[in-house]
C-alpha cells in the first residue's frame, strides 16, 4: 500500500524530509481497503521491531474521521486523549504529556514548577513513541526554571533480567554529598539539584 511504501522509504531517507501522512475519513474506504490499512498500521506502528527502526525517522501520521466506530479508529483507540481549550502552539506538548505522564503524579505537590523534590512517572507499553522526548523536555524545563542551580542528570537503565544491583547503588551513592567521591568537592547543597532518570524497560 501507499502507506507501507511511504514509511519504508522514510526509514532509509529520514534525513532528507520530514513527511506528513494524513488519512481522511477512513470510514469511506471500501471494507477490503480499510482492513488492509488497519493491518498496515498494526504492522508498522504496533510492532516493537519496526518501531525501533522508525525511532530516528521524523514523520507525522494523522487520521481525520467523523466516525469513532470504524475499524481504524478502534485500532488507534489506545492513543485517544482528551484535550480542552488548547491553542495550536500548546497542543503537541499537551498530547505528549497526556499520553505518557501518569496522572497520580500530576498533583501540584509534584509539579516541577514548584520547589523540589518531585517525582514523575512516565509510562508507555511501546518503544519509540515519544516518551524519551517528553522526559528530556521536562529536564530542560527544570534547567530553565532553576538557572541559578547546578543540575546533575543521572540516567540509570534497568533493561536486563541480570541487574547488577551493587553497581547501580554505587552509581546512586557516588552523587550523594557524603560519598567519598563528593565529600571533598565544593558542593552547595542548597543550590544543587540531582535528577535521577530511572529507565525501566521490559526485561
Amino acid at each position: 500500500t501507499t502507506l507501507t511504501n511511504s514509511i519504508t522509504i522514510t526509514e532509509t531517507n529520514h534525513k532528507s524530509a520530514k513527511p506528513l501522512y494524513c488519512l481522511v475519513y477512513p470510514e469511506k474506504l471500501t471494507p477490503m481497503t480499510l482492513n488492509q490499512t488497519c493491518q498496515d498500521i498494526r504492522d508498522l506502528l504496533f510492532n516493537d521491531i519496526r518501531l525501533e527502526k522508525l525511532k530516528n525517522s521524523f514523520y507525522m501520521f494523522a487520521v481525520m474521521s467523523c466516525n469513532l466506530t470504524n475499524s481504524l479508529c478502534k485500532v488507534l483507540a489506545p492513543f485517544q486523549i482528551n484535550l480542552h481549550d488548547l491553542s495550536f502552539q500548546k497542543l503537541p506538548n499537551q498530547m505528549l504529556s497526556e499520553l505518557y505522564r501518569n496522572q497520580w503524579t500530576n498533583s501540584r505537590a509534584h509539579d516541577i514548577a514548584t520547589e523540589p523534590p518531585w517525582i514523575q512517572l512516565y509510562t508507555s507499553e511501546r518503544v519509540a513513541m515519544g516518551k524519551s522526548t517528553l522526559i528530556q523536555r521536562d529536564i530542560q524545563r527544570i534547567r530553565e526554571i532553576h538557572k541559578t542551580k547546578t543540575i546533575h542528570e543521572i540516567c540509570v537503565a534497568f533493561n536486563s533480567t541480570d541487574i547488577d544491583w551493587m553497581k547501580i547503588m554505587d552509581r546512586f551513592w557516588s552523587y550523594h554529598p557524603c560519598s567519598n567521591d563528593m565529600k571533598d568537592a565544593d558542593i552547595d547543597e542548597e543550590n544543587t539539584l540531582i535528577i535521577y532518570h530511572l529507565n525501566i524497560s521490559s526485561c
